[in-house]
């Protein structure tokens, strides 16, 4: 979410064609439950607002990113868990009951942008899906990790690169995207 700009994103880019998109949440919701079945990627037309991109694929890539923008933190250290934390379908009576009590917005009364009900999410506490979420990505503790260590990798996690830092991790970044692309060939 982009904070210096008056209006949340409601269109995707294919081909350098910006193409409008419904942005309020039960279309994403759906989105998300048909991304877990065999479907084609002109299932997800219904997305669009008027004109569909030639190229589906694209499109659909596209939507991906409108639906799960990528976000700088939390950072992995090479090590994705494989652990699904929250599923929009299964979940749904919780994130429904945890927005109303936490933010008082009732998500049947109106639509809400996407990005903005991704944000309430993210920013959930203490409420039943939190303690959810956190039983789904338990990880019994090492024989010699201590509460110091474990906080380490929380601040490894959530640090903030300064920008020599981002700049630094980009270029290796593309060395490492380069050198697989020659040794592909």
């Amino acid at each position: 979410m982009d904070l210096t700009k008056k209006i949340l994103p409601s269109d995707v880019e294919v081909d350098g064609i910006f193409y409008p998109v419904k942005t309020d949440h039960f279309y994403w919701f759906n989105f998300a439950r048909l991304i877990k079945k065999e479907v084609s990627a002109a299932d997800f037309d219904f997305l669009y607002e008027d004109e569909k991109p030639a190229d589906r694929q694209k499109g659909f890539a596209a939507l991906c990113g409108f639906f799960a923008p990528k976000k700088e933190l939390p950072r992995f250290n090479g090590i994705q868990e494989k652990e699904i934390a929250l599923d929009y379908e299964i979940d749904s009576d919780y994130i429904f009951a945890a927005i109303l009590e936490q933010y008082g917005i009732d998500l049947f009364e109106k639509g809400i942008h996407w990005h903005k009900v991704l944000a309430m999410i993210q920013a959930l506490h203490d409420v039943k899906l939190t303690k959810i979420i956190e039983y789904r990505l338990y990880k019994k503790p090492q024989k010699n990790e201590t509460y110091e260590s474990q906080m380490e990798e929380l601040k490894k996690i959530w640090r903030i690169e300064s920008e020599e830092e981002k700049k630094e991790r980009s270029e290796a970044e593309k060395r490492e995207k380069e050198f697989f692309a020659k040794t592909r060939k």
